[in-house]
C-alpha cells in the first residue's frame, strides 16, 4: 500500500492534502511530495492542525463546510493544474525528440544511463587532429516542434578538443569558428565550464521527421576521451545530452 502511495504521489501533477487531525502518515507523505517539487494543496478543518514549518504555505481552512472547501479550493485547483502543465512542459517537449551522434543515441541526463562513447575516423594535419560526427535530431511525436533555436556543446577547460565548424545538412562546412564562452556557474556543475555555440539553427519538425547536420571537432595533442555536452533549446526549455568523444581512428594527411 505504502509502495502504491508514493508510486501515485510521483505520478501526479497536483496534490491535495487535509492535514485534519495531525495524521503522521499524511504529515510524511506531504514531505515526500515536497522533496519532489510537486504542487501541494493542503486544507484543514482547523489551522492548528497544520504544522508550524507548513503555516508559510498557502492553505485552506474550511471549518465543517464543505461548500467553503469547495468554493475556495476549485480556483486553487485551476490555478495549480496551469501551473503543473508551464513546469512540465519543458520535460514532455524533451520525451518528443532522440538525439543521435555518429549513429550512437544520446540519453538525456535524468536517465542514468552510461555516457555513450562515439568512435569514428578523422584526419591529422601536423599536431592538429579534425573529425566530423554526423547529428541526427528526431521528432518522435505526432505533434511537430516548432524549431530548435541555440546549440552548444560544453567541454572541459582543460579538454584538448574543441568543435570549430557545424552545419544543417548534408553540404559543406561554411565559416562557423564557434568562439569558447566561460560557462555560467549553474551550468557548469559537472566541471564543463567552456560552452561553444554552433551556427545549427533548425527550424520546424514535422511529426517523425530527422533534422541532420554534422559538428567538426579538432583535437591537438594525442587524442583521449573527452566528456561532452551537447545542449538544444526548444523553445523555452532546455535539454542536455552528455557523450564522450574518443576511440577516434586518424588518416595522416600531413604534407610530406
Amino acid at each position: 500500500m505504502l509502495d502504491r502511495i508514493f508510486n501515485q504521489i510521483n505520478k501526479a501533477d497536483v496534490i491535495v492534502a487535509d492535514m485534519t487531525g495531525k495524521n503522521p502518515n499524511v504529515f510524511y507523505e506531504v514531505g515526500y511530495a515536497h522533496a519532489l517539487d510537486k504542487i501541494v494543496l493542503l486544507v484543514t478543518k482547523n489551522t492548528k492542525d497544520i504544522p508550524f514549518d507548513l503555516k508559510h504555505r498557502q492553505h485552506i481552512a474550511y471549518g465543517n463546510s464543505i461548500a467553503r472547501l469547495k468554493s475556495e479550493l476549485v480556483p486553487k485547483l485551476r490555478w495549480a493544474i496551469q501551473e503543473a502543465k508551464r513546469r512540465t512542459k519543458g520535460v514532455r517537449e524533451a520525451e518528443r525528440i532522440s538525439v543521435r551522434l555518429e549513429g550512437v543515441d544520446l540519453f538525456r541526463t535524468n536517465l542514468g544511463r552510461p555516457i555513450p562513447q562515439i568512435g569514428g575516423y578523422g584526419l591529422t594535419y601536423g599536431d592538429a587532429r579534425h573529425y566530423d560526427l554526423n547529428l541526427e535530431i528526431r521528432n518522435q511525436s505526432d505533434r511537430p516542434i516548432e524549431g530548435i533555436s541555440h546549440i552548444y556543446v560544453f567541454c572541459d577547460p582543460q579538454a584538448t578538443i574543441k568543435p570549430v565548424a557545424s552545419v544543417v545538412g548534408r553540404t559543406d562546412f561554411g565559416p562557423d569558428r564557434p568562439a569558447p564562452i566561460k560557462a555560467r556557474k549553474e551550468d557548469s556543475t559537472d566541471g564543463l565550464g567552456v560552452q561553444y555555440r554552433l551556427g545549427l539553427q533548425i527550424g520546424r519538425i514535422p511529426p517523425g521527421a530527422t533534422e541532420v547536420g554534422r559538428i567538426a571537432f579538432q583535437a591537438t595533442g594525442e587524442p583521449k576521451d573527452h566528456t561532452c555536452r551537447l545542449r538544444l533549446h526548444v523553445g523555452d526549455a532546455i535539454h542536455d545530452f552528455y557523450f564522450k568523444v574518443g576511440n577516434m581512428t586518424f588518416a595522416d594527411c600531413s604534407p610530406t
